[in-house]
């Protein structure tokens, strides 16, 4: 386990870290969600919080 000093975020690998504190540099938000209005500093952790959060199915016509 990796534990950022700054925020003390766990990841489960160094590099996550390293991601994680390369992409905190810049106090400026890049990417925003369309559904929710979040902010991210990095375009794959708008796309995971997409996945997670605003996950739609087709077949259920409904939203997870």
């Amino acid at each position: 386990m990796s534990t950022c000093g700054t925020c003390w975020r766990t990841f489960t690998a160094g590099w996550q870290l390293r991601h994680w504190a390369e992409s905190s540099e810049s106090d400026e938000l890049e990417y925003e969600c369309d559904d929710c209005d979040d902010g991210f500093y990095d375009e794959d952790d708008l796309r995971d919080q997409e996945i997670r959060e605003h996950f739609y199915c087709d077949p259920c016509d409904r939203y997870f």
